[in-house]
């Protein structure tokens, strides 16, 4: 019996086919990374990457808050953040959506306070612009204070400090400490 080349050749496909197939299916293959780490988390912690937060009154959006990384603990009182980029969305006719940036933060939850540290910029869709070193925002009272190289700017106005007080809206702004109004015209 004389078998042929092409037949020889089929053979050994089939078999390396075969051979593949069997180590794509009995291969050990890790698991994908869960959505919660708790690598480097403490006892009694959660937590979270890439993830936000949001709240909700009346069926409108108040506030949303994505974080490159969340850790909260069970109690879920304080949550601590890095790389925040948040959204306040003002519905009192005030500057519209106020997109806040900053390197990290704390929520308070039973007070209803976010602490913002490291490069702070806040700017909303009118064009007012906010930045310190440290900024709060009280969402229960619906206004920021800041401390620390305090910058808010609008077309016509800049306002230096070192310490600020701005209602939500942006209309109303009080700075102390050095300082200091430059008007544009």
């Amino acid at each position: 019996m004389k078998i042929n080349k092409n037949t020889v050749v089929l053979i050994a496909v089939a078999v390396l086919l075969t051979g593949s197939g069997l180590y794509y299916f009995l291969r050990d293959v890790p698991e994908p990374p869960p959505t919660v780490a708790e690598q480097g988390a403490e006892e009694g912690e959660l937590q979270f990457l890439g993830t936000g937060l949001s709240e909700t009154k009346d069926g409108k959006i108040q506030w949303e808050v994505q974080a490159d990384q969340i850790q909260a603990g069970l109690d879920k009182k304080i949550v601590t953040m890095q790389g925040i980029r948040a959204k306040i969305y003002e519905h009192t006719g005030g500057q519209g959506i106020i997109q806040i940036t900053a390197n990290q933060g704390r929520m308070e939850n039973t007070e209803k306070v976010l602490t913002l540290e490291g490069n702070i910029t806040a700017l909303s869709e009118k064009g007012t612009e906010f930045a310190g070193n440290v900024i709060k925002w009280f969402m229960n009272e619906q206004r920021f204070t800041g401390e620390g190289g305090i910058r808010y700017r609008q077309t016509d106005v800049t306002i230096t400090g070192d310490r600020m007080e701005v209602e939500q809206n942006l209309n109303t702004v009080r700075v102390t400490g050095n300082a200091r109004a430059e008007l544009r015209r």
